[in-house]
């Protein structure tokens, strides 16, 4: 048995996720508790700073720590994939997969649990820019289309080698054109975070990524951990309305997207089609953020 002392900021959460390195928030609300009963607590959520607390790092099964570097190796790899930098990265991405359940996960039962941590961990890994803990809808965006502008710039020098290569002097792109692609970059990233954003609190919480990811994974009727980059571009379609079974929403957004200037009339009909989006996707998550 060993013994932590409480630093500032310091919860129960944050010390058992951290000291027993952690991911499945079912195996730290566990040790949360056996903390509790070998401390003999009765109100945990009073820490001290300074206080001892007794930790029992026996405790910490080989099974969890499995579990925790699949989800991390998960995590990595869908950064990695994101981390474009040359043209064949682009063509490496659109063929891209992470697998984010292992066997420990499947044989526990930890499915639910692996899409949140995954979800989780990437936040906070990739998404979060300021490391405060938290994903605004802002940053979520900005990493986004950060990620969309790489492309486009990349894309661009491509078919300008190609056209060179052909033995042509490639057609100069003009300051219109450039403002052009990067209205559409901005527009379908913060439409993107907006939508994603389906308890409207202004943040992206691991539960939104994770329904998002889930659903990414059954595209395929399978459901087995397997999150393809096409399958994560047919749900990018569907949570920001283009491919929207009504047609007048798909006309406006489609429109907006593509960087056009929507009438006042539009607007309201895009701002519509966002709420019946965002409605959609918090009946069908079947999460409850009341409280």
């Amino acid at each position: 048995m060993s013994e932590y002392t409480v630093k500032r900021g310091d919860n129960l959460w944050n010390i058992c996720k951290r000291e027993f390195n952690l991911q499945s928030n079912r195996d730290i609300a566990n040790k949360v508790n056996e903390v509790i009963k070998a401390n003999g607590m009765t109100n945990p959520e009073l820490l001290q700073i300074g206080q001892k607390i007794k930790i029992d790092f026996s405790k910490s099964t080989e099974e969890q720590k499995q579990y925790s570097q699949e989800v991390n190796q998960a995590v990595a790899d869908k950064i990695n994939f994101n981390n474009i930098q040359t043209y064949s990265d682009i063509q490496r991405l659109e063929s891209s997969s992470v697998s984010i359940f292992g066997t420990n996960t499947v044989a526990d039962g930890k499915q639910s649990a692996a899409y949140n941590d995954y979800s989780e961990k990437l936040l906070l890994d990739y998404y979060d820019i300021n490391k405060d803990g938290v994903v605004t809808e802002e940053e979520f965006a900005q990493k986004e289309q950060q990620g969309n502008d790489r492309v486009t710039d990349l894309t661009l020098d491509k078919i300008a080698e190609d056209t060179r290569a052909m033995g042509a002097e490639p057609t100069e792109i003009s300051d219109e054109e450039m403002q052009q692609y990067k209205t559409i970059s901005q527009r379908s990233a913060n439409l993107f975070a907006q939508n994603l954003d389906f308890n409207d609190n202004g943040k992206i919480d691991a539960q939104e990524l994770a329904f998002f990811n889930k659903i990414a994974d059954g595209l395929d009727g399978k459901e087995d951990g397997v999150i393809t980059a096409a399958s994560e571009s047919k749900m990018f379609e569907s949570v920001t309305g283009m491919n929207a079974e009504n047609k007048e929403y798909n006309r406006v957004i489609n429109k907006y997207l593509l960087g056009q200037t929507l009438t006042p009339e539009e607007q309201k009909i895009l701002e519509e089609s966002q709420q019946a989006i965002r409605t959609s996707m918090r009946k069908a998550s079947g999460l409850n953020f009341e409280g």
